[in-house]
């Protein structure tokens, strides 16, 4: 290597800063590697022996050490790479590799603090590519920022390809680059960037040359045909055409453009740009709308053939969504007004968005113009959106009435106005079949319809009669929701495509002389004026089966029952009319009072979907058990022709059931109600005509009836009080099949069987031995528990039936003392697996064998003889237990005493952190066993250690090798790529099962974003149903091991485990639908590169309604790997957010000690300073600094040890903004969205 400067001139030109690391590495590697001097920064070029050996200059002469030449050239280019590396930092960065002695090292540290990006912002990353849009950018910006975005992620060690760069970039582009994008995605084979790129640009240019700049949107959104798709107007002048210039002044427009003769602008000026301004309305140059001439002509049409524009308005969705919280108001905004004329004239409804001022002022500027008169006074409730209006009216002179309290009566003008817009717009919605979402199309609709509907008030003339001295025209108007086929040739890029398509009516536009029409298919919006309708098709009605209403909420704002007078003298008859002749010879002329029309509506009212199939299909085809709409009302047609005109004044209560419901689809004898047994008058037959129409057998049965009540029979039934105890069938809790007693254990050989195992097991064991009983000695008694023991898939595996002493009978000093025995923390387990997953070990499972039975007793302890294996020679003997046996107070205790021991005994450690967890460290042999009661993991760096290890636990247990790990303590271990899997999908459908809820209905969160549960809300349950709701919650508990998705959920459910009402139980229900929607999903375990111990803590500040206590989370991972998450109420109010997040900190700090302490004992290298994110500036400042020491002297000192633990470099923390805080999932309740992100971040995934 060359002494002398081996970079020559090169220079770097960028400055390592935090966004740019990608731009200073590639220079920096440039540089060194044209010097081919890369070894020094990867640590390939080692530094040679500082000293070497010389052989003396005599023969015999002892050898001397003299310094190095090779090490000092190296020490001298390493420097010198140093130094170039150090140049190129900014002032903050070279504070953190000023110490650094070799460029190794130095390149190293810079490359593991920026390209270890953290999880936030990897995800920011991320979420700005995909959302990021052009908008106003040009493409070159536009280019550069998603370039840059690329490069972050790069940057990160996320490469992004230049295919998957281009598939952002297209994402990002509007409708008008839909020519260009078709091009790139329709290439046979990858374009590059710079291709794509190139393309892009060129469009562009082209594009702003046709349009002249002006928007797509702009002309979508206006309603004319001015700008086509592939150019302005056209002009002729003289022999030559003019491309997006302005044609002729007599130039008719055509979408594409206009032809005119003699253009103001055409020939070889076609290319120029008129600057005088265009009129919106006429579409003329050379005035404005204001001063246009056909302002107030409601019957001036554009010259175009059609005035049509088209815009993504609606995403077909056939879900009604109701907002339940607006009662007063169209919607739950209380900035949406309707706008009523005092003179009983022009209703108006505003539907768009905005400040209640700004609305105000839209319809005072179009009355005042339109009328010429001032506003004087304004009637109106006291709501608080119009308390902002207050100072508006005081300065302008505008009298400010309001009604009084509740006292809706002094504004009853709006009041009915507004009761009429929503009835009659529900009322089109439900006809149409269409889902709530349009409901303002409908009230639009509705409010269009209004006007021109003649008013008694108004003296049976209509309000655009009375206001504008016009008779309506009554031609164009058309049945809301029906299908109809726009004129769509001027949208068609082809020839050969279709000129219309069926759409469905929207309704009148009020920009326009047209009608807007909805493409289900693509969620387009057409308004055209030449449109063909078919009024008796509504395809929302054939959408989806209950496209009208699908909800209960919604179906409850419909009509659910419908008042029908009795006719006199008439014979009531069956709603079945499977035997009715449909003979059209039979059916009653036009001008006869007809009921189908009125039974068509109101059967949509349940059901839109299905009323509107049912009143168009063949009654003859359905089956002789359902009620047809269209039939039923044939005959009710006959019945009234024959009838007498007037009426009784009873009437009577008919429930709509919908066609699908279970009680249409019974029998007629099961569905059809019996006649009032104390009736006063006697029904007659019907007219001959009618009768022999009808079936003998059909005549006995009714078609409307008063159902009687046990009031009106003399019936009394004396009433029933509970405590509101629900009861449930035992058979859905536990359907397992297992004997409850001896004597049903004894009638099946399988369960025999696995008694004579066990006992013969207990024997060979020498659990106990026989001796007299002795006087004063305490016999506790013993039973058979008989389990059915399954495999992962739920199959059968073996019968066991165990003997277990009735240790409940057992007395403390005499015959047990200390009974504690620990248990592994489950947070040990994911890290031990974390572990085992980053380094690629092998994982084994292994069993005990009746665990309990080794285990040596230091007590005396008397037990009866077991049931049904007494001994004949010594009945009356008992036993003297010399080892433990299950259901003894200090069982687990001795069992886990001996294994212990024997595990010291191998040379085994056991941890300080975790007492259940035992390891061995011995050169490069690691192995780590994990206990939990009698089931057992290994996991080691050799795979052939594991065997040997089993053989010497054999020699003492009873062991059994289940193979690699895939079923532990209920949780499934699925192996897939680059990690395995941790779920309980078994246990969650057990669980389901056994609360009978197995077919229950799938949501998408466990808890509600809109109610906070309380203990004062709902009814208290009853003895058994409380002890119910803890045992399923117990379950949830257990569930939360690979679930950290509703450890939140569930923790808020067991707070009211001491007082659970009917309120909590639908909230445990709400989390078990939620598992049903998810039941594979689990906790992903990802082989990891880093061992950095990094956490994210939150606090919900007062959460809890009840006592004002806030609900604290953290989330603490192990490299990429989830192992720890806490979500729980803090012990003690906290008088700030602040300290609710401080409070946060040092219990996230807690358990970031703890991992670190069990890595350091399993001599796991992690880096010594650990990662810890919050959203919470003042809790950061404070775990830094002693800030606000006044304010925070209150706070425990037991919470300060973060100070210490950020003082002594232990911990560094930083801030997360809220939008990326990992840990907020476990303080609050999540929205669909909000969840979907959390369950990523915390790498939970379907399998």
């Amino acid at each position: 290597m060359a002494a002398t400067n081996p970079f020559g001139g090169n220079t770097i030109s960028e400055k390592l800063a935090k966004n740019n690391y990608a731009l200073w590495k590639a220079q920096v590697l440039a540089s060194v590697r044209g010097a081919r001097l890369e070894g020094h920064l990867t640590g390939t070029t080692a530094a040679p022996a500082i000293t070497i050996s010389v052989p003396g200059e005599k023969e015999g002469d002892k050898a001397t050490r003299v310094a190095n030449p090779a090490y000092d050239e190296w020490v001298a280019t390493d420097q010198q790479i140093l130094g170039l590396l150090l140049s190129t930092l900014s002032r903050d960065v070279l504070a953190q590799v000023a110490t650094c002695g070799t460029a190794a090292t130095a390149w190293s540290m810079l490359e593991e603090m920026y390209t270890s990006m953290t999880r936030a912002r990897f995800i920011n990353t991320r979420i700005a590519l995909s959302n990021t849009k052009k908008g106003d950018l040009s493409i070159t910006e536009y280019v550069a920022k998603m370039r840059a975005l690329g490069d972050d992620m790069t940057a990160a060690g996320k490469v992004v390809d230049n295919e998957d760069l281009i598939s952002y970039i297209i994402a990002g582009l509007d409708d008008t680059y839909e020519p260009v994008i078709s091009s790139i995605v329709g290439k046979s084979e990858p374009m590059s960037f710079g291709e794509a790129f190139s393309q892009l640009l060129s469009f562009e240019q082209c594009n702003n040359l046709r349009h002249g700049g002006e928007s797509s949107a702009n002309l979508a959104n206006r309603g004319c045909g001015t700008t086509g798709g592939n150019g302005g107007q056209r002009g002729r002048g003289g022999n030559n055409r003019g491309r997006g210039g302005n044609g002729g002044n007599n130039s008719a427009n055509r979408g594409k453009g206009g032809r005119g003769n003699g253009g103001f602008n055409g020939g070889r000026q076609g290319g120029g740009v008129d600057t005088r301004p265009k009129c919106q309305l006429c579409y003329k140059r050379g005035h404005t709308v204001i001063n246009c001439w056909y302002r107030y002509d409601e019957d001036f049409v554009p010259d175009e053939k059609y005035a049509g524009s088209a815009a993504t308005s609606y995403g077909i969705d056939t879900n009604w969504y109701v907002d339940t919280g607006a009662t007063d108001h169209v919607t739950g905004e209380l900035e949406k007004l309707i706008v009523r004329d005092h003179y009983k004239g022009h209703d108006q409804v505003h539907t768009a968005s905005g400040a209640v001022i700004q609305k105000f002022h839209e319809f005072q500027a179009l009355v005042e113009r339109l009328f010429n008169r001032k506003i004087l006074a304004m009637q109106s409730d006291w709501g608080g959106e119009y308390e902002k209006l207050n100072s508006f009216f005081t300065k302008i002179g505008i009298t400010h009435h309001v009604s009084c309290p509740h006292t809706h009566q002094q504004n009853g003008s709006a009041e009915r106005k507004h009761r009429h817009i929503v009835e009659m717009g529900l009322a089109l919605l439900a006809y149409s079949s269409m889902p709530l979402k349009f409901w303002d199309e409908a009230f639009t609709s509705a409010v269009y319809l209004i006007n021109r509907t003649p008013s008694r008030l108004l003296k049976y003339a209509t309000p655009l009669e009375r206001l504008f001295k016009q008779t309506p025209d009554y031609n164009l108007l058309r049945v809301f929701g029906c299908a109809c086929w726009p004129h769509l040739r001027p949208y068609n890029a082809r020839k050969l495509q279709f000129r219309s398509k069926q759409c469905t009516f929207l309704g009148y536009s009020p920009l326009h002389k047209g009608f807007k029409c909805l493409d289900p298919s693509t969620g387009r919006v057409y308004i055209s004026h030449d449109v063909i309708f078919d009024e008796n098709v509504f395809p929302f009605a054939s959408l989806h089966p209950n496209a009208g209403a699908k909800l209960r909420s919604e179906i409850l704002l419909l009509p659910s029952h419908l008042d029908i007078p009795i006719i006199p003298g008439v014979q009531q008859m069956s709603t079945t009319v499977a035997n009715v002749p449909t003979n059209p010879a039979n059916q009653i002329s036009g001008d006869e009072l007809s009921l189908q029309e009125n039974s068509a509506a109101n059967n949509a009212a349940p059901d839109g979907a299905d009323a509107a199939t049912a009143a168009t299909k063949d009654p003859a085809a359905d089956s002789p058990h359902t009620s047809d709409a269209a039939s039923s009302s044939v005959l009710q047609r006959r019945v009234e022709a024959t009838a007498e005109s007037s009426c009784s004044p009873d009437r009577l209560h008919v429930e709509l059931t919908p066609a699908h419901s279970p009680v249409a689809m019974q029998s007629p004898d099961a569905t059809s109600p019996t006649a009032s047994s104390n009736s006063q008058e006697p029904s007659t037959s019907l007219d001959a005509s009618v009768a022999g129409e009808v079936d003998t057998q059909q005549q006995q049965h009714h078609v409307i009836s008063r159902p009687a009540t046990r009031l009106q029979s003399g019936i009394r039934k004396e009433k029933v009080y509970t405590d509101g105890t629900v009861k449930y069938r035992t058979t859905f809790l536990t359907v397992t099949g297992e004997p409850e007693n001896l004597d049903d254990a004894l009638k099946d050989n399988n369960w025999k069987k696995a008694m004579d195992a066990e006992f013969m097991a207990l024997q060979n064991n020498k659990t106990w031995h026989l001796v007299p009983p002795q006087k004063g000695r305490n016999v506790i008694d013993c039973k058979w528990v008989y389990k059915i023991k399954r495999k992962q898939d739920g199959s059968l595996d073996r019968y066991k039936a165990r003997l277990v002493a009735k240790g409940f009978k057992q007395r403390y000093g005499i015959d047990y003392e200390d009974t504690f025995s620990p248990v592994v923390k489950a947070a040990t387990i994911r890290i031990i697996l974390s572990i085992a997953v980053s380094k690629g070990w092998c994982m084994r499972q292994l069993d005990v064998q009746n665990a309990f039975l080794h285990g040596v007793l230091e007590e005396e302890v008397y037990m009866k003889q077991p049931p049904g294996y007494e001994d004949s020679s010594l009945p009356g003997y008992v036993c003297k237990l010399d080892k433990a046996l299950y259901g003894l107070k200090q069982a687990p205790r001795a069992w886990y005493s001996r294994l212990s021991k024997k595990l010291y005994d191998m040379g085994f450690q056991g941890s300080k952190a975790d007492t259940s967890l035992f390891f061995y460290n011995k050169g490069d042999l690691i192995i780590f066993v994990l206990i939990y009661v009698d089931d057992i993991i290994v996991t080691s760096s050799r795979q052939e250690a594991v065997p040997a290890l089993l053989r010497d636990l054999q020699k003492e247990f009873a062991l059994k090798d289940l193979g690699d790990l895939h079923y532990f303590l209920g949780i499934e271990v699925t192996k897939v790529s680059g990690g395995i899997v941790l779920t309980q999908d078994k246990y969650v459908n057990d669980l389901l099962r056994r609360v009978n809820m197995f077919d229950c209905k799938p949501v998408s969160t466990p808890l509600s974003t809109s109610e906070k549960l309380s203990i004062n809300e709902g009814d208290p349950l009853g003895p058994n149903d409380a002890t119910h709701y803890r045992s399923v919650v117990g379950a949830l508990q257990y569930l939360t091991l690979t679930r950290p998705d509703i450890a939140f959920p569930v923790n808020k459910v067991c707070q009211f485990l001491h007082a659970p009402t009917t309120h909590h139980w639908a909230a445990v229900k709400r989390i078990l639908r939620y598992l049903k929607q998810c039941t594979r999903l689990g906790l992903k375990l990802s082989k990891s590169r880093s061992m950095l111990v990094s956490a994210y803590s939150d606090a919900d500040w007062a959460g809890s309604l009840d006592d004002r206590r806030s609900t604290g989370g953290f989330a603490v991972f192990l490299g990429d790997n989830l192992v720890s998450w806490s979500a729980r109420k803090q012990a003690t109010v906290s008088r700030s957010s602040t300290e609710s997040e401080y409070k946060a900190l040092a219990n996230a700090t807690a358990e970031i000690m703890w991992v670190q302490t069990l890595l350091a004992e399993l001599q796991v290298e992690s880096p010594s300073m650990a990662k810890l994110w919050c959203d919470n500036l003042g809790a950061k400042y404070l775990s830094a600094n002693p800030v606000f020491h006044a304010r925070t002297k209150h706070i425990e000192v037991d919470y300060h040890f973060v100070r210490e633990r950020v003082s002594r470099k232990l911990l560094e923390i930083d801030f997360v903004p809220t939008g990326d805080q990992v840990a907020d999932g476990f303080t609050k309740a999540l929205s669909v969205r909000q969840l979907e992100n959390f369950k990523y971040n915390l790498n939970l995934g379907k399998l």
